[in-house]
């Protein structure tokens, strides 16, 4: 008769593949920030790291309100992660795929040879 522990190894696993994930994603957006020349910290901190993002990215910080608008404020997240690469140096298609694999692009602009040039 089985003690019923499998669910608990696996589940224990899961929970720790899930914050390995969690660390290299913090790992690469830590060195984006620090890329721009914003404080790495800043990526770790809800709302504040929106707005450091704004930055980078050249609206205003503000604009991350857009963010709590139902509809709207997945749209505008969205072009968010379409414009992230192009102030990296890095052009339309960089954008796209960080919309659709935005934790493996910022890991590869946050670690690889991308120089931040600013909003255009």
């Amino acid at each position: 008769m089985e003690d019923g522990n499998g669910g608990g190894i696996v589940g224990l696993l899961f929970a720790l593949v899930i914050l390995a994930i969690i660390v290299v994603c913090i790992a690469g957006m830590w060195k984006l920030f620090e890329k721009a020349g914003k404080p790495g910290w800043a990526c770790i901190i809800p709302i504040y790291s929106a707005w450091v993002l704004m930055e980078i990215i050249g609206f205003p910080g503000y604009y991350m309100l857009i963010m709590f608008i139902p509809f709207v404020g997945a749209l505008f997240s969205f072009y968010c992660l379409f414009k992230l690469p192009q102030v990296f140096g890095k052009d339309a298609l960089w954008g796209i795929l960080c919309v659709l694999f935005s934790p493996i692009v910022i890991l590869l602009i946050g670690f690889g040879d991308a120089q931040y040039t600013g909003a255009a």
